[in-house]
């Protein structure tokens, strides 16, 4: 059928958009960790600088102090110990080694070199959660450290730098990652809401899809049962109408009259079908409340039950209990009657060849009621929740004629009198539906 190439192409489309936003997440994901690595590098280097930079200021610190205190004095051969026979250096590097020798006996300070170093780094605006560990020189010895926990191996560093000759530094960082995500903090945020969005927008286009997908089965399903529905009192019309054409049985009074009766009786059955599309299915378009007049709701209902009784092979029991205000109330002349037949015609429909119908119509706390109950096939528990939608037919309904329009205009008729439509069933049992409407002084 060509509503199953519909929703499958609908679906093939919620697929491609899944996938489409699966590659844009990965893509998302992607950046968020080139972004992170980028930022993790920066701030190394720049925890890597700021340390050079504290020691440098360090040692110069402690320079200034050995002067102060009077003459320099260094000797050459323990420039020479640190030096290997095959091993050149800079000038650079020579001043800077001499430099440690001649700090060497002041007395170190490591709370200084952290103040310089945490300076250092709230100038940058990075955070400063580290730990300062200082060696023997060319060792793991640990002679202090600037945080009473100890240090760990798996943490990030800086690399180690030669302070004296005597002792290397090195920084070890607590948690970098955490200052980095908060850096990223825009980033996640930004991303996060964005996942949300098409998290929702695909439950909602999931949702649209799954809905088009039921409205198209229903609307498959009512075009094929209004397809059978028709066809029977036609192809019997036509067929009537091809047995008229017979000289013999238009010589005959009594075979003619018979077939001309149930020629009228199938035209009468399509008429019903056309008239109860007509009033089911486009009085929802064209009214949004009831036409209140003052009627009896009693002669109403009488002439329902005639012609009911009438109409039908089935032995129909009615049994009635009207309260005298109903003679004078207010209703739509014409919707609330028909609601009431529907539910009439429904016992009667979905019950065995004798059925028992009782209705009653009172005034209960300034509200009308009307209720039908019957001793009919009743309804499944599985289908109660369904049975006022529109097209719905339970699996016992499917054996009998109708669109499945029935319930749902009565729903929509009690809803235009602000009113609305109780239902009690059991399965084999019968079932109790009670229109209530309220009266037309309190609206």
């Amino acid at each position: 059928m060509q509503y199953h190439k519909k929703i499958y192409k609908k679906f093939t489309l919620l697929k491609i958009i899944i996938v489409s936003v699966i590659l844009i997440l990965v893509f998302q994901a992607y950046s968020l960790l080139s972004q992170y690595n980028y930022l993790s590098k920066i701030i190394a280097t720049s925890y890597e600088e700021s340390f050079n930079a504290a020691i440098n200021i360090y040692r110069s610190y402690r320079f200034n102090q050995m002067s102060e205190g009077g003459s320099i004095s260094i000797e050459i051969s323990d420039l020479d110990s640190k030096k290997n026979a095959t091993q050149t250096i800079t000038i650079d590097e020579l001043m800077y080694r001499m430099n440690g020798l001649l700090i060497i006996s002041t007395p170190f300070e490591i709370q200084k070199l952290d103040s310089i170093y945490s300076a250092i780094l709230q100038e940058k605006s990075i955070a400063s959660n580290y730990n300062i560990v200082v060696f023997v020189h060319a060792s793991d010895s640990i002679l202090q450290q600037s945080q009473k926990n100890e240090y760990s191996q798996g943490m990030a560093y800086t690399s180690r730098k030669e302070l004296d000759s005597e002792r290397d530094i090195q920084v070890y960082l607590t948690n970098p990652a955490l200052f980095v995500m908060k850096k990223m903090l825009l980033s996640f945020l930004f991303s996060f809401i964005m996942l949300i969005v098409i998290i929702l927008l695909l439950m909602y286009q999931s949702k649209i899809i799954a809905k088009q997908k039921k409205i198209e089965i229903v609307r498959q399903n009512f075009t094929d049962r209004m397809t059978h529905e028709l066809r029977h009192p036609l192809q019997g019309a036509l067929s009537l109408s091809e047995i008229l054409e017979n000289k013999e049985f238009a010589e005959n009074h009594q075979l003619r009259n018979n077939v001309i009766g149930r020629l009228k009786t199938n035209l009468k059955d399509l008429d019903a079908l056309l008239n109860s599309l007509v009033v089911q299915s486009y009085s929802e378009n064209l009214q949004s409340t009831a036409n209140w007049q003052q009627g009896n709701l009693k002669n109403f209902i009488d002439e329902i039950i005639a012609v009911c009784s009438i109409s039908n092979t089935k032995l129909i029991h009615f049994t009635t209990f009207y309260s005298d205000e109903i003679t004078h109330c207010w209703f739509d002349p014409m919707h609330f009657p028909n609601a009431i037949k529907n539910l009439i015609e429904n016992s009667v429909k979905y019950s065995n060849d004798e059925v028992t119908i009782k209705i009653e119509a009172h005034i209960e706390n300034e509200m009308l009621k009307v209720s039908v109950s019957d001793n009919g096939i009743g309804i499944k528990k599985e289908d109660m929740p369904h049975i006022f939608q529109k097209f719905f037919r339970g699996n016992k309904d499917k054996s009998t004629n109708g669109f499945g329009l029935g319930l749902s205009y009565v729903k929509w008729v009690c809803e235009i009198h602000d009113g609305q439509v109780s239902m009690t069933s059991q399965e084999d049992e019968g079932s109790v539906f009670t229109l209530t409407i309220p009266l037309f002084d309190n609206i």
